[in-house]
């Protein structure tokens, strides 16, 4: 599933730097789970989606949003973009660990493989086809309200509402 915000976006001039909250859920972690993004910009929220995934981890569904959202961007690869977070897994990932991983063929440190190497690989992907993308974690359920709007739609689609 890709989602293309396009016509959205049509009033956001060329270099444009947006925001982008990201949030995924799974009762009982694995269980029914979900994902969900919003798209700032200028400090107003112009664009959010969000979509249940089955039943898998909240590792995933965090994954997954992120992908959603940056694959999103694929009509306007002009656009720089912030992902925020609230998972550090994924924030360290990206930030961290990802170019080791690559360079030890998808395994860790310990010589093991890299878990939903499927997924990290894929946001590689999509985060390399933007001319910047930077990856920012913030606090849970701390007030943020365009990661608390995030966190709802992930919950919502992970309650199967969506």
């Amino acid at each position: 599933m890709t989602i293309v915000i396009t016509d959205i976006l049509a009033g956001v001039p060329h270099g444009a730097s947006l925001d982008i909250f990201t949030d995924g859920a799974s009762k009982n972690n694995p269980g029914p789970a979900g994902w969900g993004f919003v798209v700032v910009h200028e400090d107003t929220a112009v664009h959010s989606a969000s979509a249940s995934i089955g039943k898998t981890t909240n590792v995933v569904a965090e994954m997954t949003g992120a992908l959603r959202a940056l694959e999103s961007l694929r009509e306007r690869p002009d656009i720089n973009a912030t992902i925020f977070s609230d998972n550090q897994m994924l924030i360290r990932g990206m930030t961290e660990w990802l170019s080791g991983w690559k360079r030890k063929g998808w395994r860790k440190s310990d010589g093991k493989p890299v878990l939903n190497a499927d997924l990290w690989k894929a946001l590689d992907s999509a985060a390399s086809a933007l001319p910047a993308v930077a990856w920012q974690w913030v606090r849970g359920h701390d007030g943020n309200e365009f990661n608390e709007m995030a966190d709802g739609l992930a919950s919502e689609a992970a309650r199967g509402a969506v």
